[in-house]
């Protein structure tokens, strides 16, 4: 390849196809391979996501895709799909040729990242509803699970940022000690909040 960059899964990306220095007159196909399909530099599918012609003329093939009118690829969200993937771009010129620039893009692993969005210590009263938000980021996805006293009460993988705790109608039994974990094969986190619920019957109007 002529270029290998790493970047976050779900943030968007920009590859860039500079090969010829005037854009005029220029056609611009962009093509994907991924290498457990085979080889990339032998057979493979020559089906383009996305072109550009003479900077105006765009056509895009991909919801998640956009192509900028000086060539450049826009990758709206990166998906485990693009990960290890090879983008080829071919530039053909009028009366010059055809040239190929080719960029393999990684996403960046590491292990998980807990951000709790609630304080270390909640009160509630019993029956409102009891939100101990968070957020996790981290590749590959993470598990995530909660605990209620050391007692673990769900846990799920998680591919949307969202690690929130939520209980309806909150009793004074759920009152206690909540820790959420998070991990995959780059290591864990871990963070513990103490919820108080003040029963009803102490509470005077």
């Amino acid at each position: 390849a002529d270029r290998e960059i790493t970047a976050n899964i779900q943030d968007s990306c920009l590859l860039t196809c500079s090969l010829f220095a005037y854009l005029g007159n220029l056609i611009i196909y962009w093509y994907r391979c991924s290498p457990e399909n085979g080889p990339c530099n032998k057979d493979w599918n020559e089906i383009p996501i996305a072109q550009v012609k003479n900077m105006t003329e765009k056509i895009i093939y991909y919801p998640n895709l956009d192509i900028d009118t000086n060539g450049a690829l826009v990758i709206k969200k990166l998906l485990p799909m693009d990960d290890g993937v090879m983008f080829i771009c071919y530039a053909t010129k009028a009366y010059v040729g055809r040239k190929k620039f080719t960029t393999i893009l990684n996403i960046a692993k590491g292990r998980p990242e807990l951000i709790p969005l609630c304080p270390p210590v909640i009160h509630v009263i019993e029956g409102m509803d009891l939100h101990i938000d968070a957020t996790v980021h981290g590749y590959p996805y993470p598990w995530v699970a909660w605990s209620h006293n050391k007692v673990v009460i769900g846990n799920k993988s998680i591919e949307n940022n969202e690690a929130s705790h939520i209980i309806r109608n909150v009793t004074v039994y759920e009152g206690g000690s909540y820790s959420c974990f998070a991990n995959n094969r780059y290591g864990y986190d871990e963070f513990t909040v103490n919820v108080y619920v003040q029963g009803i019957d102490f509470i005077h109007i």
